[in-house]
């Protein structure tokens, strides 16, 4: 029921439909499944920065110093949200034949303001990890330490997806490793309690008993 809980599940939620869409948009026997595919990849794409900035800025109890970067990033993500499912084709375009794939993103008009804004947002979210590294001590630090190794494995790895879709002839291949991201967050979560779970995982484990 925690804060920090709730944002981690929705932003979760918004990864699943990122992965999901682009892995299933990228094997579509036709056109119409590769836009169908496209705007479920896309809906999880425009709620990635928002919800995971929500999620840092939470964790770290610095929303109240954030919350002018929250409405701004939670503008724009609502903004290429709707657009995806009104009027996809300005924000992106399922385009066939892009290196194995049978279909990837090709950027609209208005694709480079989602880029932009994106690593704007995630890379504040990852200074503020940065700073909160610097200053906790502790289990917090341990918390900040394995969230930061996340993010920077996922996220690095996952800003590859970005290549194809502005025609830079690079085969994205960062995208292999973004599942390790979950892996990580999974450990931290089992192995060193990160957001406070542990009564619910010894809950679980009485009543599989």
């Amino acid at each position: 029921r925690s804060h920090t809980n709730s944002t981690f599940f929705i932003n979760s939620i918004a990864n699943t439909l990122w992965s999901l869409g682009l892995g299933l948009m990228s094997v579509s026997p036709t056109q119409f499944w590769a836009n169908f595919w496209i705007e479920v990849h896309y809906v999880g794409a425009s709620l990635i920065p928002p919800t995971f900035a929500l999620f840092i800025y939470t964790f770290l109890s610095i929303t109240r110093d954030k919350r002018y970067f929250l409405v701004c990033w939670w503008g724009i993500g609502l903004a290429f949200f709707f657009l995806t499912i009104a009027q996809p084709s300005l924000f992106i375009v399922a385009s066939p034949g892009k290196f194995l794939f049978n279909y990837y993103t090709h950027g609209g008009i208005l694709y480079p303001v989602y880029a932009i804004a994106f690593f704007l947002c995630i890379g504040d979210a990852i200074i503020s990890l940065i700073k909160a590294l610097k200053s906790s001590t502790g289990i917090l630090k341990k918390h900040v330490q394995y969230i930061l190794m996340a993010t920077l494995v996922g996220f690095g790895g996952g800003s590859t997806a970005f290549l194809p879709v502005l025609d830079i002839p690079v085969y994205p291949a960062g995208m292999c490793v973004v599942f390790l991201y979950p892996v990580i967050m999974t450990y931290a979560i089992v192995r060193h309690h990160l957001l406070d779970i542990e009564v619910i995982i010894k809950r679980t484990l009485v009543f599989a008993g």
